[in-house]
């Protein structure tokens, strides 16, 4: 009588044991996987990342630039000079630029 008992401990030790080789190796290869999925993903990241930074300063300087203009919406002068920049801006970017009058709105008192 004991014979079949240990046979059927042992199956289902087996059993068991196979189970959580396949399953480990499951784990392994969606570790692998992932790995290879981050690792693709990370290059344009970190091409992405250093281009920011090479770039960080001259868009602080274009911000700071752009801010210490006086551009309140009656201020004429202060709105054509960030108009000039802006256009100086996406002209050196490569783009064409038309400005038009304005047809609508209030006109500035003095």
């Amino acid at each position: 009588m004991l014979a079949p008992a240990i046979h059927s401990e042992t199956r289902t030790t087996m059993t068991m044991r196979s189970s959580f080789f396949a399953l480990r190796s499951i784990a392994v290869a969606c570790g692998l996987a992932l790995g290879a999925a981050a690792a693709v993903q990370a290059a344009p990241d970190a091409k992405l990342l250093a281009a920011a930074e090479k770039a960080q300063p001259a868009v602080i300087d274009n911000l700071k630039e752009m801010v210490l203009i006086e551009s309140g919406s009656l201020n004429v002068d202060g709105l054509l000079k960030m108009a000039d920049v802006v256009e100086g801006r996406l002209k050196a970017a490569g783009f064409k630029t038309e400005r038009r009058k304005a047809t609508g709105g209030r006109a500035p008192t003095s």
